[in-house]
């Protein structure tokens, strides 16, 4: 074979190689890229649960930002209110109109205005758990707590007392029960004018709530020979009628306000 048969087949040779070369590398480029393993049932839960995360985040955002959640979540907590408010006044008057006779008219009226001193505190309690916002309202509520709570203490030890010592008189206690149930016999229901919001819906019940004691405290000053009763009674008299015409000026505000 002479030299130019040799180049020429040297030639051929090195083209089939470097063809041969190209369409491996070719083919291997076609190949498709790894699939990843499909994640397991715990790695779905948690990307679930991230995901769920960050939608709630996204409308609690929304929430305090605009305007679509924090109105409802306040008139939510002003319809638990009075929910709550209706339950106590309703306990109240049970417990209000089932008082013993006990042939004292000092003792009926303490009978009768420990239970009704004890919703008060109840009604403080819920307005203060529900999320009331107005300060002096607030500052009210704590001090309807720890009065009453006091006056309650005092209320038991008197009736211990005066039915240790057995003075009893059967007109006295007549007369100052007929005034009293013809007390229970007013409409006591709730006033639902202040509903718009969670301070004046307290507002309105506690004013109707401070008359009552009021109005008892005011019947037993006529038909008790205790100077004991005298005192608590006026005490009573005093502190809640302030409280009332607080709680007017609050509501009378707040109207103003809306005119």
């Amino acid at each position: 074979m002479n030299k130019n048969m040799k180049y020429w087949a040297t030639g051929i040779i090195a083209a089939i190689v470097i063809l041969a070369i190209a369409a491996f590398a070719a083919a291997g480029s076609k190949k498709k890229a790894p699939i990843p393993p499909a994640p397991t049932e715990m790695e779905s839960s948690s990307q679930t649960a991230e995901q769920s995360s960050g939608s709630a985040e996204s409308k609690n955002s929304m929430d305090h930002n605009g305007h679509g959640g924090s109105d409802a979540a306040s008139d939510d907590d002003t319809n638990r209110y009075l929910q709550r408010q209706d339950e106590i006044m309703m306990d109240m008057m049970h417990d209000m109109e089932n008082i013993p006779k006990t042939g004292n008219a000092s003792i009926d009226f303490l009978n009768g205005m420990i239970p009704h001193h004890e919703s008060a505190i109840d009604m403080a309690d819920s307005y203060l758990e529900y999320g009331g916002s107005n300060e002096k309202l607030k500052k009210l509520a704590e001090n309807i707590k720890t009065t009453q709570t006091e006056e309650i203490q005092q209320m038991k030890d008197l009736i211990k007392k005066y039915e240790a010592e057995g003075h009893n008189d059967a007109d006295q206690e007549s007369a100052y029960l007929d005034e009293y149930d013809k007390m229970l016999e007013h409409d006591h229901s709730m006033s639902k004018s202040g509903t718009d919001s969670l301070d004046h819906a307290f507002a309105e019940g506690m004013i109707m709530h401070h008359q009552m004691a009021v109005d008892m405290a005011k019947s037993i000053l006529e038909y008790t020979n205790y100077e004991e009763i005298r005192t608590l009674a006026q005490n009573i008299i005093d502190a809640q009628e302030k409280e009332i015409e607080e709680m007017k000026e609050f509501t009378h505000q707040k109207e103003h306000r809306n005119v």
